[in-house]
């Protein structure tokens, strides 16, 4: 039998709650980094066919 004391709980809880921190800002980063590239894709389109 395992038995939990209060701090355990809260131990968990806030490994938990800096995972998801952590998945928030990497899918943020994420969603930068592929507006960046598609932005660029996107002017250099617009270089080729002249396009403002």
């Amino acid at each position: 039998v395992i038995e939990r004391g209060v701090d355990d709980w809260r131990v968990i809880h806030i490994v938990k709650t800096d995972m998801v921190i952590h998945t928030a800002k990497t899918e943020m980063m994420r969603l930068v980094v592929e507006t960046e590239f598609v932005g660029k894709i996107a002017d250099a389109f617009d270089k080729v066919t002249g396009d403002i």
